[in-house]
């Protein structure tokens, strides 16, 4: 369990500093002096050139570990397809209780905002700086901590908020009046689609005491929960103030990412239609991420891909199959792709279509075989061995071989194994002797030859 522990530290540290980071001093005329923001750049920064990102704004940044922790575990779940690219800014704080905790202003109007320099600091400052230095689009994920998770519930329950998402981790709700205020901004307010994931703490004090209040805000918001269908709200049990953060961003983050990616939930939805169907349902999975996302998600080539390729990497390869139809068709009306690189994508998503095929009908031979049906899985493994793709298709051809032999079809076990060790280069004999099914090729006089030659590959093992 230490080795382990061990190995996820310096992976997330490591992830640090594969980031492109960098740190900018901006002169503020806010403040009336010079504040520190770090930025840490997702790798597809570096690999793609034509698209802008989100921006996420961590506060209190001027914790090292907040930013370590945050940066890394991003940069680990996006390198794992599991979450979003996003630049990260880190904004470094001086003096947490007079940046964070807004005092109220009654305008004019008899209006009451809750403001403070933090809040004109960013806007006025930090977002333009950021904008005018980074590929960036309109979206901005806020992430705070006690003080500064409180500081973004006030940010986000306003008109006009920059918000489109908050992930607070024990935010100090007792301030200024807020568990009656955000009651109050419900009551008038039109329906809102920010992103929330609120969390509090059970085994202190101070957390016992944030909890009551935000208790009381979440009730007020389920009871509105059609106009605020993005609120989530977590109690973590057995949970102190200084736990709750790195429970709340990791968890906050993956849910986050879900809602904005393409998720298995969106995936089930799609599963088993084809052509027209599968198409309304493309179009109206892109107008609810555009919800999400605040932007519109046109139903092009570049986002009909990336739902194919989410299929693909979820290992559904049937839905992933059945879009790649509508992919290669909507790459050819699609203006905004060159007739160059038309060119150059045609041959790759016939490729993958034909990858997808080729796992399909391992995925029903594995199924046959798990029942015992091995003829029909012995079938099912030559239609895909027929297609001639070796590239990556190691372990299916291994799994293939108690179905062939189990079915009488010696020959082509025997293709199979030879393929298993002079091209995959399999290591060691035990992986067949130890195979019941295979029993049947024992007395073929190319078995020993073959455990033979697999004995030697673990001798000499390929680096």
């Amino acid at each position: 369990m230490k080795q382990s522990v061990t190995f996820l530290f310096l992976f997330l540290f490591n992830g640090i500093f594969a980031q492109k980071q960098a740190e900018h001093l901006i002169q503020s005329k806010v403040f009336g002096h010079e504040r520190k923001i770090s930025i840490y750049l997702p790798r597809e920064c570096a690999e793609d050139s034509l698209h802008d990102f989100p921006v996420a704004y961590l506060f209190d940044g001027q914790f090292e570990p907040y930013t370590m922790m945050v940066s890394g575990l991003m940069d680990y779940y996006n390198q794992t397809n599991f979450g979003l690219g996003m630049i990260l800014v880190s904004i470094h704080t001086e003096d947490r209780f007079e940046e964070f905790m807004p005092e109220p202003q009654t305008d004019a109007a008899n209006k009451t905002t809750y403001k403070t320099r933090l809040t004109d600091f960013m806007e006025q400052e930090v977002f333009p700086f950021v904008d005018a230095n980074y590929r960036t689009t309109d979206f901005k994920l806020g992430i705070g901590h006690s003080l500064g998770g409180t500081f973004l519930l006030y940010e986000a329950f306003k008109e006009n908020s920059p918000f489109g998402a908050i992930i607070a981790a024990s935010p100090n709700t007792n301030l200024n009046q807020m568990a009656k205020m955000i009651p109050d901004y419900l009551k008038k307010a039109p329906e809102m689609t920010t992103f929330f994931y609120v969390t509090g703490g059970d085994t202190d004090e101070m957390e016992l005491d944030f909890l009551k209040t935000t208790m009381q805000i979440d009730s007020a918001i389920k009871a509105r929960n059609a106009v605020y269908p993005d609120w989530n709200f977590r109690q973590y049990t057995h949970s102190n103030h200084m736990e709750t953060f790195p429970k709340t961003f990791n968890d906050g983050f993956l849910l986050f990412s879900e809602k904005w990616g393409f998720s298995e939930k969106d995936l089930a939805v799609m599963k088993d239609l084809q052509d027209a169907a599968l198409e309304k349902e493309l179009r109206t999975c892109l107008k609810r991420k555009s919800i999400t996302r605040k932007t519109e998600l046109p139903y092009n080539f570049r986002n009909v891909l990336q739902i194919q390729n989410t299929a693909e990497l979820k290992m559904d390869h049937q839905t992933a199959f059945n879009i790649s139809t509508l992919t290669l068709q909507v790459l050819e009306t699609d203006s905004t792709v060159s007739l160059e690189d038309k060119e150059k994508l045609r041959p790759q998503l016939t490729e993958k279509r034909k990858s997808y095929q080729f796992s399909i009908l391992c995925n029903q031979a594995l199924d046959a075989s798990n029942r015992k049906d091995y003829q029909s899985a012995a079938e099912e493994y030559m239609k895909a061995f027929k297609m001639d793709i070796l590239r990556g298709t190691f372990y299916e051809r291994l799994n293939s071989l108690g179905s062939l032999t189990q079915s009488g079809n010696t020959e082509e076990a025997f293709k199979q194994i030879d393929l298993l060790a002079n091209y995959f280069k399999l290591v060691g004999s035990a992986s067949l002797t130890d195979n019941p099914l295979l029993e049947p090729l024992h007395k073929d006089k190319r078995w020993n030859k073959y455990l033979k030659i697999l004995d030697e590959n673990a001798k000499n093992p390929m680096e």
